[in-house]
C-alpha cells in the first residue's frame, strides 16, 4: 500500500542511530506516522513536506520518503510565544486527533492559525485553532461557535466551556500534561487579561 500527500510536521522521535519516527498531519489521510531514514533531512515543526508513504497495510507504521519541503512563516521561529503556541497546536493534534482519519478542515485551520502566531493576534489565532479542533471532535456548543465566527473581536473571549472540553483532550498527551497545562494557562491568562484592549 502506498500514497503521496502534503503533510505538516507535528513531531518526531529518534529510533535507533539513523532513523526517526515522523508524525505529520496530511491533507487527504489525516494524522499519520512513518519511519524516515537518514539524518540529512531537516525536520522543522510546522513546515510542509511532500511525503510518499509505503506500508504493508493502512495501520502499519510504514516508511516515509520526503520529496520536497516548504518552509513557512520563518519569523515564527524567532518568536518565543509564537513557537510555544505552535508546539501546543502540534501536541493538540497528536494527543486529540485519531490516526488515519481524514480531517482536511483541521489541516486548513492549522495553516491559517499558524500564519498568524507571530502577530499580535497570535494568541487568539491559537485559541481559534483549538476551537476548530474541539468542534471537529464533537465538543461544541453555541459559545464555542460564536468565538470561531467572531474571534478577532475584542469582545469575543475564549469561554470556560472550551477550557473544560480541551482539558479532557490534553490529558491524552500523557506524562507531559502538567508542563503543557502550565503553558496553556499562561496563554489563556494573557488572552483573558487583554480581551478588552
Amino acid at each position: 500500500m502506498h500514497w503521496s500527500d502534503l503533510g505538516i510536521v507535528l513531531g518526531w522521535r529518534s529510533f535507533g542511530e539513523n532513523q526517526r519516527v515522523l508524525t505529520v498531519l496530511t491533507q487527504q489521510y489525516g494524522l499519520h506516522r512513518g519511519m524516515i531514514f537518514g539524518r540529512t533531512q531537516t525536520l522543522v515543526l510546522g513546515w510542509i513536506l511532500h511525503v510518499r508513504w509505503k506500508g504493508v497495510s493502512e495501520t502499519h507504521l510504514g516508511t516515509f520518503k520526503v520529496d520536497d519541503c516548504v518552509p513557512l512563516n520563518l519569523e515564527l521561529y524567532d518568536n518565543p510565544l509564537g513557537f510555544m503556541l505552535l508546539e501546543l497546536m502540534c501536541h493538540l493534534c497528536i494527543g486529540g486527533l485519531h490516526f488515519h482519519i481524514p480531517c482536511l478542515e483541521i489541516y486548513q485551520a492549522f495553516l491559517v492559525s499558524m500564519t498568524m502566531l507571530p502577530e499580535e493576534k497570535g494568541l487568539r489565532a491559537y485559541v481559534l485553532f483549538e476551537a476548530h479542533t474541539l468542534c471537529y471532535l464533537g465538543h461544541e456548543d453555541m459559545q464555542v461557535h460564536y468565538f470561531i465566527h467572531h474571534w478577532q473581536s475584542p469582545k469575543a473571549v475564549c469561554v470556560h466551556n472550551q477550557w473544560i472540553h480541551q482539558e479532557q483532550i490534553w490529558k491524552r498527551v500523557g506524562k507531559h500534561w502538567k508542563n503543557w497545562q502550565a503553558m496553556k494557562q499562561r496563554a489563556y491568562h494573557k488572552i483573558f487579561n487583554n480581551h478588552t484592549e
